[in-house]
């Protein structure tokens, strides 16, 4: 369960507050792809696009849905596995504080 107003503080100081939706909206990329495997046959590196890896598994994001679905079609057509959604609050948060999760 989320609240109605949420804040988000940074080492003492509110670097966003209001409604959940609010916060998402922040986020420059509004959905992410998790992909289990390899990303080397889909053309996509850590330095072209936003990449966060989590040992085998990877979150790229991206702007817009359309996007979302080709990246998820090509990674299912390769054999890798692959699902897609719209940003997390999580997500913008380590987005809002640098990457920093203390």
């Amino acid at each position: 369960m989320v609240s109605d107003r949420l804040a988000i503080i940074h080492k003492g100081v509110v670097v966003a507050e209001g409604t959940p939706e609010q916060i998402k909206s922040l986020a420059k990329e509004k959905f992410r792809i998790v992909i289990e495997g390899s990303l080397k046959d889909l053309g996509l590196t850590e330095k072209s696009n936003h990449i966060v890896r989590f040992g085998s598994k990877h979150i790229i994001y991206v702007k817009n849905e359309d996007e979302a679905i080709e990246l998820v079609r090509k990674a299912i057509k390769k054999g890798l596995k692959a699902e897609t959604s719209p940003v997390t609050l999580e997500d913008v948060f380590v987005s809002l504080v640098g990457g920093e999760m203390n």
